[in-house]
């Protein structure tokens, strides 16, 4: 029962899970976090994490892991298979 949503300010996050009227997770998708596109996923994140509140996001990736501060970089078949979103 949660619904999904995209965010768009100064940056742009892929999605906001939005349950029980509270914005519970910010999440980005990206094929590869490299040093071309690190920064703006990053940016668009942190800003929708700011906006709602959150402490911490993610940003899923086909295969890397890593952290930045709060952010952690994920692979899809992890992310997917985690009873909760994170």
């Amino acid at each position: 029962n949660k619904e999904i949503y995209y965010y768009k300010n100064e940056g742009e996050c892929d999605f906001l899970v939005r349950f029980g009227g509270k914005i519970l997770a910010a999440i980005q998708v990206c094929w590869k976090l490299d040093s071309d596109n690190q920064e703006r996923e990053l940016r668009g994140l942190r800003e929708a994490m700011a906006e709602f509140k959150l402490d911490h996001g993610t940003i899923v990736t086909l295969n890397q892991e890593d952290t930045f501060g709060n952010v952690n970089v994920v692979p899809f078949w992890k992310w997917a298979t985690a009873k909760k979103l994170e």
